[in-house]
């Protein structure tokens, strides 16, 4: 079988190896790099074309294997011709490669077999890619290079509790800094929870990721929960929502909270509570000690760092088969 497999080569990383190595276990092949005259849109330097093959061809060369490499210089290369059975593809290329299949399908040719090997992360979730390398953010094997900065829009200290606690299950070092809120709105429903959130994010050039936690209320089958909603966004515009377990609302709190209230006026005519917010959060007084606020943070904040590494995982689209 004769499979493809395209890419600039700026540096070779991790992200490269894996679909190189899985491109020679599926058969015959044959890697296109893009040549010095290719119509690059980067924002960095290439390389010259020499100097990337020989890259490549190396690493091919230290396993025992062997591949055809060539001078890649349009998109498409040799895509549409019909002697080409798979091509190697990512998350990132994947499109492409579906548009690819549907002019060989206009052209009577079959389509490629797509072999996507997903999206290689490097330690601080956020994808392999040359350009961080060349910045030296990261290593080619995807090790953090630079400290990693957070910025969390809240100054509530339950709700920081709960997102440095969901931050430390998956990154190892970083400094987390507290903006305080420029907006607030009272118990926001459905909808708003999120748009609430956002408001509170102002990116910046100084920070690699922000996160925002906003508590709102949801309705499902006929009741109400006050849930709390985490975005999690990157420098490069990339957000994952994630959202925690939920406190059951009864109708005397909807009702006071329909009128005006927010959480922490119901807890003190209610409760005699004062600070709630403060103090565990409703949920510590409700399930008896068991949960504190900061624990429905952290399960927003680790639900939207699940999302964001699930994004190596392969996306599955017409033609895109299991790698053997």
């Amino acid at each position: 079988m004769k499979i493809l497999l395209g890419g600039t080569f700026s540096v070779l990383h991790e992200g490269h190896k894996k679909m190189i190595r899985e491109g020679l276990k599926l058969g015959d092949l044959y890697i296109g790099i893009t040549s010095d005259s290719y119509a690059f849109n980067k924002n960095y330097e290439i390389p010259k074309f020499e100097r990337r093959r020989e890259m490549v061809e190396k690493f091919i060369h230290s396993m025992g294997k062997d591949a055809h490499i060539s001078a890649l210089n349009d998109p498409f290369g040799s895509t549409l011709s019909p002697e080409f059975d798979g091509m190697v593809v990512s998350n990132e290329t994947l499109w492409f490669s579906l548009k690819i299949n549907t002019i060989r399908k206009s052209k009577g040719i079959k389509p490629l077999w797509l072999y996507n090997v997903g999206q290689v992360l490097a330690e601080d979730l956020m994808p392999i890619k040359s350009e961080r390398i060349i910045r030296e953010e990261i290593s080619a094997e995807g090790k953090r290079l630079k400290e990693l900065k957070i910025a969390v829009f809240t100054g509530n200290h339950e709700k920081l509790k709960g997102v440095e606690n969901g931050l430390r299950l998956f990154l190892k070092d970083y400094r987390l800094e507290s903006m305080e809120n420029t907006s607030e709105i009272s118990e926001p429903f459905m909808d708003e929870i999120r748009q609430a959130a956002i408001s509170r994010i102002k990116a910046s050039s100084d920070y690699d990721y922000f996160i925002s936690v906003e508590a709102g209320i949801i309705e499902l089958f006929g009741k109400s929960y006050d849930i709390h909603l985490a975005i999690v966004r990157d420098k490069y515009g990339v957000e994952s929502y994630g959202i925690s377990s939920g406190l059951p609302l009864n109708k005397g709190v909807m009702d006071e909270l329909k009128s005006g209230s927010d959480l922490s006026q119901v807890a003190k005519k209610m409760l005699n509570l004062e600070d709630v917010g403060n103090k565990g959060g409703l949920i510590y007084h409700f399930s008896r000690g068991i949960k504190l606020r900061r624990d429905l943070v952290q399960e927003a904040v680790v639900s939207a760092l699940i999302e964001r590494t699930s994004m190596s995982l392969p996306i599955v689209r017409e033609h895109v088969v299991p790698l053997p």
